[in-house]
């Protein structure tokens, strides 16, 4: 081989050597969340169906909840896992995140999408801070996301961390961000989620909110059976809660990462990863836990049951004179609230309630005005009993009497003042009672058809819901709220109610 030749290869192998001892080491950004399963490769809400397993003699055999870590970078050329472990929150050789003895699988790598660099170097910093503070494991599971020792699970570390991506000082960890409005980066939208029913259970799925409700275990034997109350988990009214890794693995806010690192080896799990106190916790979860989440539950369920006794029906009389709609609460016999016929009606923004089939039509002329008015006249609240009403005797006794002010709008004034003789109602409203919001506590009907010239009284009784009232009708005729073109309204102090 010529002399030229030689020079030709060996220059070619010095270059190409020369490219790749600059290649980077590693292609995984550091701050990649890593996720995998649990024993036997099960992991809540990807291979099981089941959170908590529990075996023929009433023990809870597997917790099947997942796990996931945050890749904080090399140290002495050996790659580190930052994770919440039962040892606590430790920095971790990345060869024992996933233990093949075990049966364990990765199940992918994320990170947040629009991470800035600056951002990333932070959240790398606060996990090294994390776990060189000696934080311990919550497994009561009472808190999940901090800030204190004893109060951190895998997936409420790595959230958390993520929500402090904006934190001046990482190695302060009085600057963890708890406040929703300081996230820097929130993967997963705070909340308990009590509706998405995922098993035989009853237990729910979060996939849009951070904590999953979990329903009781009445057929443990150890620890204690839930009967009342909760062994371990976060509570929230009456229902209990964890956050599975699993739901932030899913959340749109993160985006797939290429792993190019080595995650697995042959170990022994206590060995490397710490041992779960199983006897300590059975007898705190019986003893401690259990005793103290029965007392708290019973106590809501007493407050709740207290306030629910405590709740009276409201009745409001409702009529419409001289362009004013006022309203009038009188108490009558107990009887005579049994014998009314009630209607419950739903309101919705594109028709009013029908109550039944109407005998006057809102097709009246103006040749009829004469004996409508005169209609009106003899059953208006004024001069007949027909606008009263029953009212619970458990309603508060303490009042607000507010005068009758104008409730309609100056366009609809020509409509509703068809009857201008007749005399208003003084308006009565218990501001204090518990059912009726005192934001929303007068309501009155408007006609908006201009050939409807006899206006009849309406009632309304009972609670006033979201999305529904309840009418009562005192005339000896049917209204037809539909054909009649009536329209409720929420009364306000201003001529125009909006």
């Amino acid at each position: 081989m010529s002399k030229k030749i030689k020079w030709l290869v060996y220059s070619a192998v010095f270059i190409f050597g020369l490219f790749y001892s600059f290649k980077p080491v590693s292609a995984m950004p550091l701050g990649t969340l890593l996720y995998r399963t649990s024993w036997r490769n099960n992991a809540y809400g990807y291979t099981s169906k089941d959170l908590l397993v529990i075996g023929k003699k009433g023990l809870i055999t597997d917790l099947y909840t997942g796990h996931v870590g945050i890749y904080i970078g090399k140290e002495n050329g050996v790659d580190y896992v930052a994770e919440a472990l039962p040892s606590g929150l430790v920095k971790m050789p990345a060869k024992y995140f996933l233990n093949t003895r075990a049966g364990e699988k990765l199940i992918g790598a994320k990170i947040p999408k629009n991470l800035t660099e600056e951002q990333r170097e932070k959240v790398v910093a606060l996990a090294r801070s994390l776990t060189e503070a000696g934080m311990k494991y919550d497994f009561d599971f009472k808190h999940q996301k901090g800030s204190e020792s004893g109060q951190w699970i895998c997936v409420g570390f790595t959230e958390k961390i993520y929500e402090s991506a904006n934190t001046i000082n990482p190695k302060d960890l009085n600057t963890l961000v708890y406040n929703p409005d300081e996230y820097g980066i929130d993967i997963t939208p705070d909340g308990f989620d009590n509706t998405s029913v995922y098993n035989s259970q009853r237990d729910c799925f979060a996939t849009d909110k951070e904590f999953s409700k979990i329903s009781r275990r009445p057929n443990l034997l150890l620890p204690a059976p839930e009967i009342i109350g909760y062994d371990a988990g976060l509570e929230n009214g009456l229902d209990r809660y964890f956050f599975i890794p699993q739901t932030q693995f899913l959340q749109p806010t993160l985006e797939d990462v290429a792993v190019d690192i080595d995650l697995a080896s042959d170990f022994d799990d206590e060995t490397i990863r710490g041992k779960t106190p199983q006897l300590a916790l059975i007898f705190k979860w019986s003893l401690i836990n259990n005793p103290s989440s029965s007392l708290r539950q019973l106590a809501i369920r007493v407050k709740d049951k207290i306030a629910s006794l405590f709740k009276s029906d409201t009745a409001l009389a409702v009529a419409i004179t001289d362009n004013k709609a006022t309203s009038t609460k009188k108490v009558a016999a107990a009887t005579k609230a049994k014998t009314t016929t009630t209607a419950k009606a739903k309101t919705t923004k594109t028709a009013a309630t029908k109550v039944t089939t109407a005998k006057t039509t809102a097709t009246k002329t103006a040749t009829v005005k004469a004996s409508t008015t005169k209609k009106t006249s003899s059953t208006s609240p004024a001069n007949t009993s027909a606008a009263k009403v029953a009212v619970d005797k458990t309603a508060p006794t303490n009042k607000v009497t507010t005068p009758s002010v104008p409730t309609a709008s100056p366009r609809l004034s020509p409509v509703i003042s068809a009857n201008p003789t007749t005399p208003s109602v003084p308006a009565v409203v218990p501001q204090t009672n518990p059912v009726v919001n005192p934001t929303v506590n007068n309501y009155n009907t408007t006609v908006v058809n201009n050939t409807q010239a006899a206006v009849k009284p309406l009632i309304l009784i009972g609670e006033v819901g979201e999305d529904w009232i309840e009418l009562y009708n005192p005339n000896e005729e049917a209204v037809d709220l539909f054909d009649g073109a009536y329209r409720l309204e929420k009364a306000k102090t201003a001529v125009d109610p909006g």
